[in-house]
């Protein structure tokens, strides 16, 4: 089949959009800022007595800890997170940008068993200082753990029924506003929801057996020691082509 002029005149135009739109796409690309991903470690060092509830759990309910909103509105004030978002995003939507940059995981059954925490930021060494100021979190507040088991396991998990619940509170209430919000959003508030409605379920549990675990968590059970600090990264992980990285 042969073209017309006008058919390959409109057929060029098509192709030169195209080029154009294509063009665009890459210059906005290129023109997006740098992502960077600073990590750090934490090792699991085995305690002289078994700890009364899992490591797996222990390591949670630590995570839920410092990524309470209390810890995380301390982090971005010292750091001057996301000045961009300020006084046009809610206080919950800046928290949530927060939790999406941050990942922990851990791995209790590997040897060595580690946590592993990573922080997604536009400035490298504030990359590095904040994922180095959460595992400083993560120790502090499992050394919290440790020593309110010592005291009565029974005080410290009616403390931490206290402190979840509240939490838990807090979640609903996100779940709540997210009303509305993009899907991805209601999904991430609901998935936070149930974990912690799994961990306080388990708290639960966890109070009826602390008569039984209060002699043996007399002694210094496991704990949390940084193992490799975060150093500022030197590249990139990716490209972010939305607001409040910065």
């Amino acid at each position: 089949m042969r073209l017309s002029g006008k058919n390959l005149s409109n057929y060029q135009k098509t192709l030169l959009a195209l080029a154009a739109i294509g063009a665009l796409g890459a210059l906005v690309w290129l023109r997006a800022p740098l992502v960077y991903e600073a990590h750090t470690t934490l090792l699991i060092v085995p305690g002289q007595s078994p700890a009364p509830f899992d490591t797996t759990a222990r390591v949670e309910m630590v995570r839920q800890v410092v990524l309470s909103d209390k810890h995380l509105e301390g982090v971005i004030d010292q750091f001057h997170l996301y000045p961009n978002l300020a006084g046009h995003s809610t206080k919950d939507e800046i928290l949530a940008r927060l939790r999406e940059s941050i990942r922990i995981e851990a791995s209790p059954a590997a040897q060595p068993r580690v946590v592993r925490i990573a922080f997604l930021h536009r400035d490298p060494a504030v990359a590095a200082k904040v994922a180095n100021r959460l595992a400083a979190l993560m120790v502090q507040e499992d050394n919290g753990l440790r020593d309110q088991q010592a005291e009565s396991s029974t005080g410290f998990l009616d403390a931490r029924v206290d402190l979840v619940h509240k939490m838990l509170m807090e979640a609903e209430d996100r779940l709540r506003n997210a009303k509305g919000a993009p899907a991805a959003e209601i999904a991430v508030a609901s998935r936070e929801l149930d974990v912690l409605t799994h961990n306080f379920t388990k708290l639960l549990d966890m109070k009826m057996d602390a008569d039984m675990a209060a002699a043996r968590a007399k002694d210094r059970g496991e704990s949390f020691m940084i193992l490799d600090p975060a150093r500022i990264p030197e590249k990139p992980v990716s490209r972010v082509l939305r607001a409040g990285l910065d």
